[in-house]
């Protein structure tokens, strides 16, 4: 899929979660991923404001950062997951 502004301006739907930035509160954003990978996928785009269609860019020494909490949380939650899934 091609990010354009016309596809922002569209708004969120089955496939695209606007984030206007990283939130501390991870479960919601999980609750994005998990929804995503069990259906036909999706992308979840930073920097634009879910209800004004905004682009609020992210800072270049900020991008760094916010891909290192996205990996970190999904894998900490993927690590937990397995390492409870397989206990009786």
């Amino acid at each position: 899929m091609n990010f354009s502004f016309g596809l922002i301006q569209k708004g969120e739907g089955l496939n695209l979660e606007l984030k206007r930035e990283w939130v501390q509160d991870k479960n919601k954003f999980l609750k994005t991923v998990s929804a995503f990978s069990n259906t036909s996928g999706g992308f979840i785009v930073f920097g634009v404001d879910d209800k004004t269609k905004e682009i609020i860019p992210i800072h270049e020494n900020d991008q760094s950062k916010l891909i290192d909490a996205i990996a970190n949380s999904i894998s900490d939650n993927t690590l937990s997951s397995s390492s409870t899934s397989g206990q009786s």
